[in-house]
């Protein structure tokens, strides 16, 4: 049996320095840059939070953090994943709220135990520069859901 052609599109992308696989598509095609970006950014989050003390009050904070920063390039490959356009919108939702709360729990920990490790800094700006990637990707993601839906509902079925 041929495979399906939208899932010939995108096949396993293997990153050349690390040897792990960063998309697996069947719908919707992942950037295999920002795959690769999401993939970094979470090995950086599993640092901070394996290597920064923080006092046991803000523990759960880190970990908080460390939970959203992985989960960002999980659903964003799941969302290259997506079966089809709406499923793909939903999970970049998710995956914008996952930047959205990254962001927010280092910038907590930051302004909390100022100053901070240059590792610490760095993944900041790194996770706003994501959050932003991925609410504006969001925003068009679910525009143009809306402009395609709009335009079905004025097509007369054949």
């Amino acid at each position: 049996m041929a495979e399906n052609p939208i899932a010939l599109k995108w096949r396993a992308f293997f990153a050349p320095s690390a040897g792990s696989v960063l998309a697996l598509s069947q719908g919707v095609p992942c950037s295999p840059e920002l795959a690769e970006r999401t993939r970094r950014f979470a090995i950086c989050t599993v640092r901070i939070g394996t290597t920064w003390r923080v006092p046991r009050a803000l523990e759960s904070t880190l970990v908080q953090f460390v939970k959203a920063g992985t989960a960002i390039g999980a659903n964003y490959l799941a969302a290259g994943a997506a079966r089809s356009y709406r499923e793909f919108t939903a999970k970049l939702g998710v995956v914008a709220e996952e930047a959205i709360e990254a962001a927010y729990w280092l910038e907590v920990l930051s302004v909390a135990l100022a100053p901070v490790p240059s590792m610490v800094t760095e993944a900041l700006r790194e996770a706003r520069q994501l959050k932003g990637i991925f609410q504006s990707s969001y925003s068009t993601a679910e525009r143009s859901l809306r402009e395609a839906e709009r335009r079905k509902r004025r097509t007369p079925a054949s």
